[in-house]
C-alpha cells in the first residue's frame, strides 16, 4: 500500500515541477513535457499474465484453424 501511495507521490511531484517550469519559463525555451508515470509494484506481473493469456487465445485460435482446415481439405496441414 505505501508503495502505491509512494509512486502517487513521485509522480504528482513531477507534474508540479513541469508545470512551474512550464509557466516560468522564458518565451524561447521549449516546453518541458509532462512525464511518464512511475511504475507501479506489480505492473510487471499484470503485464506477463496479459501476454500469457493472449498467447494461449492465439494457440487456440490455431488449433482451431487447423481443425476446421484438416476436415475441410484433408492433407492440406
Amino acid at each position: 500500500m505505501s508503495d502505491y501511495r509512494q509512486a502517487d507521490m513521485v509522480d504528482e511531484l513531477g507534474r508540479i515541477f513541469v508545470a512551474l517550469y512550464n509557466a516560468h519559463r522564458d518565451e524561447r525555451a521549449p516546453e518541458l513535457p509532462w512525464p511518464e508515470p512511475v511504475p507501479r509494484p506489480g505492473a510487471d506481473k499484470a503485464a506477463a499474465r496479459a501476454e500469457k493469456a493472449a498467447e494461449r487465445e492465439r494457440r487456440v485460435a490455431r488449433e482451431g484453424y487447423e481443425d476446421i482446415v484438416s476436415q475441410v481439405a484433408p492433407g492440406r496441414i
